[in-house]
């Protein structure tokens, strides 16, 4: 028997098991990175600051980078400084990365995406072991 988890097809005969993600497989930022990044700025400037535009440049900024990056305290911070080239000085704070650092290390920035409770039930009822693999940083305790 072949059943359909997600995307992907398993057969009853399949034991084993099943390793998952956490960044963006289980859990994903919310609403999302670049409105995360100008709510906490907010706290720090009144000027406008576009949400799309820090999306799409920490992206950017991300598959450029993400091979080698190590999730270092300094490696976020040098990624929140390239974030920001030519959207907003606000990255070159010392201040509001600190507490944009931390607040990524709670649990308000990040919501469990809607498939995955779902999926992993139907893998549990088809006899699969799961587990949780990431290389996050240290902070993944605390979410």
């Amino acid at each position: 028997m072949v059943w359909m988890v997600g995307d992907q097809l398993f057969q009853r005969r399949q034991r084993g098991v099943v390793s998952f993600d956490v960044g963006n497989t289980l859990l994903e930022p919310y609403p999302s990175v670049g409105r995360v990044y100008v709510e906490v700025a907010r706290r720090f400037t009144s000027d406008p600051i576009s949400a799309e535009a820090v999306e799409a440049a920490f992206y950017r900024e991300w598959r450029r980078r993400s091979r080698h990056f190590d999730y270092s305290r300094e490696s976020w911070r040098e990624l929140v400084r390239a974030v920001y080239r030519g959207i907003h000085p606000i990255g070159e704070d010392p201040e509001y990365f600190q507490v944009l650092y931390e607040h990524f290390a709670g649990q308000e920035p990040w919501r469990i995406r809607s498939e995955t409770w779902s999926i992993l039930r139907q893998l549990r009822q088809l006899g699969f072991r799961l587990a949780i693999v990431s290389n996050w940083d240290s902070r993944l305790e605390q979410v």
